[in-house]
């Protein structure tokens, strides 16, 4: 669940408990979380040992983003469904006539960044700090996870197809930057150009 909404959310459900990552935490100082996910976090345990008691048939991993930011994803069994926040968007037609009227800057930031389905947009060039261990990460979820939907926390969930989709949109725009040898801090500069020329003609 994407953090705006969890302050209703906890509201209305008050005995579930909130699982997040560290740079999170850190963002959101007026939610109280239960647990705090990370690679080298001593309380991983704790979370995995309750998630195994409450929810048996949730499936738990981590994708690394950045140094600070890691996606949490979460897979159900029965369901075959992959829930997950940032590691694809999907803003199709049907998004954008669902979601009408559009706010002009997500109708401006799909317009520039989303080039391609069930992806990473533009920005996270700039945010993948280490695109081989977000590589690995990717493909564990697709290769250890049977999936048929996937829920993302940008657009609208994807239903049909969804781990060919991810392969071929998020998985595929990460191994672009590790086979070109791009990384976000090389990557800075030159997608803040090609943004703000993007822009300027739109």
């Amino acid at each position: 669940m994407h953090h705006l909404f969890v302050s209703g959310y906890h509201e209305r459900y008050p005995s579930a408990k909130l699982l997040s990552t560290p740079k999170l935490v850190a963002k959101r100082t007026d939610l109280k979380f239960d647990y705090v996910m990370s690679r080298d976090d001593p309380n991983r345990s704790d979370c995995l040992a309750y998630l195994k008691q409450s929810a048996p048939l949730v499936d738990i991993s981590l994708v690394q983003i950045n140094q600070d930011g890691l996606d949490i994803v979460l897979h159900h069994k029965t369901t075959k469904v992959l829930i997950s926040c940032d590691i694809a968007m999907e803003f199709d037609d049907e998004f954008s006539k669902a979601y009408s009227p559009m706010p002009p800057i997500l109708k401006l930031y799909i317009k520039l960044f989303h080039k391609k389905p069930v992806s990473f947009t533009l920005p996270f060039k700039m945010m993948i700090d280490d695109p081989k261990q977000t590589l690995v990460d990717l493909d564990y979820l697709l290769t250890s996870y049977d999936f048929e939907t996937l829920v993302v926390a940008h657009g609208k969930i994807v239903t049909q197809d969804a781990r060919k989709q991810l392969s071929e949109g998020s998985r595929e725009f990460v191994n672009e930057m590790v086979v070109n040898g791009e990384t976000g801090k090389k990557n800075r500069i030159k997608v803040l150009v090609a943004v703000s020329a993007t822009a300027a003609v739109s």
